[in-house]
Formats: structure tokens, C-alpha cells, sequence
């Protein structure tokens, strides 16, 4: 579908829904000038991200959105949707998501006007093409939206939908402020004695350790080749998928990571010993936000925890330069349950998952009784695991990068 669909928002503004991938091109230029304008844009809300997103993760049947909110012609808001077609109770359903969300973290809304004007005016361009789409599931959303608000909820339940609001994805904020020797010296003494034994241990067993930084945009790819090769032996050690099974996934980060270091906005962080890369970090920039997405490590060096020291000799290098923060990405629960992370990063920030369904009565039946279902095999099975559990179990020691 190649279609352009217009209406006016409350305000001086003229919204839009643009429909087919061809708008990448179109959009372009005046997407990137309006990231030049905002005030502190993700990475992930870019147009070169989006787009090679779109170009290697979607699928033939999925469709590009994009919802516009222009002043007097300047581009001051923009929501990249992805539309797919899957099945839901065994039923073809439209599902309407956040583009972004094919690859990247908490990308939230383009805007140089409020966040929140802009994610009115695309709930209000969805409402008005709901014959296109069946399931809203726009996920890391920023605690604090207008699209987690109580008004906005109650709005589209008016409008038929059956909305609801969990905390899907959490991250690791640390300011850069002062010099990295005052920071070291506010962690506990625990964490600094820790991180000192794991660094002598280290070099001790590795005596030509060695650290190399790639962000050569001619060299980059072949320095993510090396990151891939550590963590498709971490993953396979501990017999889990591995996080870049999908050849698609790989092919997308070998064309990212050189559109970003061409302007200085991905470097590859690697640490070697006896010719063997041994922990790695993929950091991606934008403005003065550094993000730490994608760290790994090699399992037969877990108990030095190479993960956790690579990651410190990056943070260290943040301390007196052009970045003011430190985001650690791509975590599924709490930072409190991630001891060796959260004892680095002190501020933990959630993001949502807005899922809401507007089906046919029959279909809304299915759902219901399907989550009735999960419900009472969810209390079967902690009846069961609490009747078959030993009086009392010792706890398993915890070590290394976990």
C-alpha cells in the first residue's frame, strides 16, 4: 500500500500518515535536519538506523508507516510504525509496532515540540485508519508518556480497544560527572575490591592482554565479525540461542556499525590474549549519549570477568570527554538482579509495552479465554514446584560476568 493519508491535528500543526517504504527517501533529508534539532535524540530513533532496521529485519509482508507532524512546513515530530501480518489465536491479525523496536532500545518519538503532542497526534492517525490494523503493541515506551497515561488509556477504550500497560525492558543510567578516580571511589568497597582482584587475576592468567579499539568505518566490520565469533561461543556454551542466530541480524549489524563510524558514532571494543579475542563491546553514540548495547565474553574466562572489566576501561575513557551519559541496554528485568551491572550503574530506567487489542467479539472471546487459561496453568504449575520443592535448598554461588 503507497498511500498518503492526511488530517489536522488540534493546533497549528499538519499530521500525516505516510504509507510505503519509498518515504524513507523522501523523508530523509528533513528527518535528519529534525534530529540536528532536538534536544537529546536516541540513536535509535535516526533515520540510518530505521531504515537498514526496515531493510534487513522486516519482513515481504510488513509495511512502513510513517506518522508526520509538521509547522508551517518544518518537520517537528515523526513516528516510524511497522505494520505485520502474523496470526493471533489462529487468526490473520494486522499488528501495528514500533519500527525501531526490530532492532533498537527505548527509541521512543522523534519531536522538537513536545513528546507528547506528537504521540497524540499519531494515536489519533491510527484511531482514524483502524480499518488497517487489528493489535497496537508499541513497545519501550519512556515511563512518564502521555502514551502510558491514564487519559490516553481510557480514550481508547472508548474507542472499542482493549488496552494494557506492563514494564517490558530495563536500563543502566550513569551520569559522567567529574573524573573517573571519584567515581571509582563512590562504588562500595566490595564492588572496587572485586573488580581489582578480577583485574590482577586477569592479567596474571592473560600476561599479554591486550585491548583493541576499531572504529575505523573500513575496519569495523571485520571487528564485529570478531565481536559475533566471542559471543557465538558464549551462547553456545551456556545452550542458548544465540542472540545473532538469524544471518539477518548479523548482515545488519556489518552494515550499521560503518554508516556509524563514518561519523564517529560506533567503535568495537575487543580484548585478546594468546591471539584469542576474549571479551567484546559494540558502543554506539549519538551526541552525548554514549549507549552500551552489546557486551560478550568468552565462557572459559568467566571467572575473571573480562565482560565486566572491558566494559569499566570503556566507561573510564567517558570521564573528561564529550559524553554525559552512560546507557547499558537491553536488559529483561530489573538492574537489582543484575549485581555485577548495577554496582557500576546507579539509576535504573523502565520502559513500557502499550498492547491493545481491537478485535471481533469472537476473536476478544478467544483472548479472554486464553489468558484464563495461562492464568490457571500458571497457578498449576507454582502448586506443583512448591508441593515437589525439598524443605530447604542451599544457594547456588554466583561468579564471573553473570
Amino acid at each position: 500500500m503507497n498511500t498518503c493519508a492526511t488530517s489536522s491535528a488540534t493546533g497549528p500543526y499538519e499530521v500525516s500518515l505516510l504509507q510505503g517504504a519509498q518515504h524513507f527517501e523522501t523523508l530523509r533529508a528533513e528527518w535528519s535536519d529534525a534530529v540536528t534539532r532536538m534536544e537529546r535524540p536516541s540513536i535509535f530513533i535516526t533515520p540510518g538506523f530505521v531504515e537498514t532496521s526496515w531493510k534487513f529485519l522486516a519482513e515481504p509482508t510488513d509495511q512502513a508507516w510513517f506518522v508526520v507532524m509538521r509547522q508551517r512546513g518544518l518537520l517537528v515530530g515523526l513516528l516510524p510504525l511497522l505494520v505485520s501480518r502474523v496470526r493471533y489465536l489462529g487468526l490473520p491479525v494486522r499488528i501495528v509496532s514500533h519500527l525501531s523496536t526490530l532492532a533498537g532500545d527505548r527509541p521512543g518519538v522523534l519531536h522538537t515540540i513536545g513528546a507528547d503532542k506528537v504521540w497524540q497526534a499519531a494515536f489519533e492517525q491510527l484511531l482514524a485508519h483502524r480499518r488497517d490494523w487489528e493489535i497496537i503493541d508499541i513497545r519501550e515506551i519512556d515511563e512518564g508518556s502521555l502514551a502510558l497515561n491514564p487519559q490516553t488509556l481510557e480514550g481508547l477504550r472508548r474507542e472499542g480497544l482493549t488496552p494494557t500497560v506492563n514494564p517490558i525492558t530495563y536500563s543502566g543510567i550513569l551520569p559522567i560527572e567529574g573524573s573517573w578516580d571519584n567515581y571509582f571511589k563512590a562504588r562500595s568497597s566490595q564492588t572496587r575490591q572485586s573488580f581489582r582482584r578480577a583485574e590482577r587475576q586477569l592479567k596474571e592468567a592473560c600476561p599479554d592482554l591486550q585491548l583493541d579499539i576499531i572504529d575505523d568505518p573500513q575496519q569495523i566490520e571485520a571487528a564485529c565479525n570478531r565481536y559475533l565469533a566471542i559471543e557465538a561461543r558464549s551462547w553456545k556454551a551456556e545452550a542458548k540461542v544465540e542472540l545473532w542466530a538469524d544471518p539477518r541480524e548479523q548482515d545488519f549489524l556489518r552494515a550499521l556499525l560503518p554508516q556509524l563510524a563514518a561519523t564517529q558514532q560506533a567503535s568495537v571494543w575487543l580484548l585478546r590474549s594468546g591471539g584469542k579475542d576474549i571479551a567484546g563491546l559494540v558502543r554506539m553514540r549519538q551526541g552525548s549519549v554514549m549507549f552500551e548495547r552489546h557486551w560478550t565474553y568468552d565462557p572459559e574466562f568467566n571467572k575473571y570477568s573480562p565482560g565486566t572489566y572491558l566494559r569499566m576501561l570503556a566507561v573510564q575513557q567517558l570521564f573528561g570527554g564529550p559524553c554525559d551519559e552512560s546507557d547499558a541496554l537491553g536488559m529483561d528485568e530489573p538492574l537489582a538482579n543484575r549485581r555485577a551491572l548495577a554496582s557500576w550503574y546507579p539509576i535504573e530506567r523502565r520502559t513500557y509495552r502499550l498492547h491493545a487489542l481491537k478485535l471481533p467479539w469472537y476473536h476478544q472471546a478467544l483472548y479472554r479465554l486464553s489468558r484464563v487459561a495461562k492464568t490457571a496453568r500458571s497457578h498449576w504449575q507454582a502448586r506443583k514446584a512448591a508441593s515437589a520443592a525439598p524443605a530447604a535448598t542451599a544457594p547456588a554461588p554466583g561468579a564471573g560476568d553473570a
